[in-house]
């Protein structure tokens, strides 16, 4: 019995002592997030901006919900440059911040309204379908389209008995 309370407890003690060793760089990690924010290095430069710290913390420290508020601020940072950008009628770049947005923080508030918005200037013809580049490539195929026959099959009636 003496064995098993002295296990626990080593186990306890080692736990514990992980996430001081975690504690360190994560805080480290989150500082620099919030430095990022502040700045708007926000997906930009490459190899120093907020949402490749945030990955890199999410791989550090799965389990931390710390990092879920500073996710929401880069997702309301890109809400608020996103209507900056729609009043200054830059659609194309107001549609990019949206884009990122929506990526890593899809239930950031007045995101959906932000982007009624920019869909109701283009009349239903959203700016995200400026992008068909993928699906572009994909009717390009080497391959040919397969042929559909036109049947008039009738279906038969289901008889129970």
């Amino acid at each position: 019995m003496k064995t098993f309370f002295k296990v626990a407890l080593a186990c306890l003690l080692s736990t514990g002592m992980a996430s001081i060793v975690l504690a360190g760089p994560a805080d480290d990690l989150l500082s620099q997030i919030d430095a990022d924010i502040a700045a708007k290095r926000l997906s930009t430069p490459e190899g120093n901006n907020a949402i490749e710290k945030i990955w890199e913390f999410k791989d550090l420290a799965p389990y931390d919900q710390r990092i879920n508020s500073r996710v929401q601020q880069v997702g309301s940072v890109y809400v608020d440059l996103a209507n900056r950008a729609i009043t200054r009628k830059r659609f194309s770049q107001a549609q990019s911040y949206l884009d990122n947005a929506w990526s890593i923080a899809y239930l950031t508030p007045g995101l959906e309204g932000t982007q009624d918005k920019l869909d109701k200037l283009f009349k239903g013809s959203s700016v995200a379908k400026k992008k068909p580049l993928q699906s572009s490539r994909l009717n390009q195929s080497k391959w040919p389209k397969p042929h559909r026959r036109k049947t008039t099959l009738k279906r038969k009636p289901n008889k129970r008995h």
